[in-house]
């Protein structure tokens, strides 16, 4: 999946802030819910436009 960081689909501002979210999951080993749009592609990837990152 991708979030599109080069502005494509969204700003790169908030595709940095999906960047930044998925990180948040994996260093605190929270699960994320992660909506993938495979609709729109960015390098052969799906954008992702939204996560979740779940409370423990």
């Amino acid at each position: 999946m991708a979030f599109s960081c080069s502005g494509e689909h969204v700003s790169k501002a908030e595709a940095r802030r999906l960047f930044d979210s998925a990180q948040l999951a994996f260093v605190t080993g929270r699960r994320a819910v992660v909506r993938v749009d495979d609709g729109r592609k960015h390098g052969g990837y799906c954008f992702a436009p939204r996560i979740d990152v779940l409370a423990e």
